[in-house]
């Protein structure tokens, strides 16, 4: 009796079980613990079930987009970073670079709307990262191809991330400045 309460404790366990525990159990679909190419996979909710190769292609399609939207999301950031810098005051901007001026206290910069704007899509990226991992995590060769493919061709279209130039402007210069194929000979060179 002992034995089988053990059994019974667990959801969809019933006093028919076997020593393993695994032919009583009654499961909806088959949760894989290796690379497999079969069909009934769950993926992320309940209602998402892989059970025809036209779902599957579906699916492959969709968990593909999203791979590109998590490249999409990481570029969005940082062109969001760059735009707020490159837009500082003009008195925070050197001939060098663009010097980044903190607001008055910590308070500010916490209700600032481009640290909202930012954490907001932080964690939009997280979420759809963690989403990507629970789809490689069903271990279905087909989705986990459609997640390396959909974060390298999202790579490939948002991964290049060249700052933009902003003309370097010398206030005193009179004259261009001499490029080293035009600088005058010294008299020991």
């Amino acid at each position: 009796m002992e034995n089988e309460m053990k059994m019974t404790g667990m959801p969809g366990m019933g006093p028919t079980s076997t020593s393993c525990g695994m032919s009583g159990m009654d499961m909806k679909h088959a949760m894989w613990m290796y690379f497999h190419t079969e069909l009934n996979d769950t993926v992320l909710f309940d209602f998402w079930t892989v059970k025809t190769v036209g779902v599957m292609i579906l699916s492959c399609f969709i968990v593909f987009i999203m791979g590109i939207c998590f490249e999409l999301l990481k570029w969005f950031r940082w062109r969001l970073e760059v735009t707020h810098r490159l837009s500082a005051p003009q008195s925070s901007r050197t001939k060098y670079a663009v010097a980044d001026i903190p607001p008055r206290n910590y308070r500010q910069k916490l209700l600032s709307f481009p640290h909202l704007s930012q954490t907001t899509l932080f964690g939009m990226q997280i979420v759809l990262s963690y989403f990507l991992m629970l789809v490689f995590m069903t271990f279905s060769v087909w989705l986990c191809i459609a997640v390396t493919a959909g974060a390298a061709v999202g790579y490939y279209l948002f991964g290049s991330r060249e700052l933009p130039r902003v003309p370097r402007v010398e206030p005193h210069a009179r004259s261009p400045v001499p490029q080293p194929s035009e600088a005058p000979m010294s008299c020991c060179g």
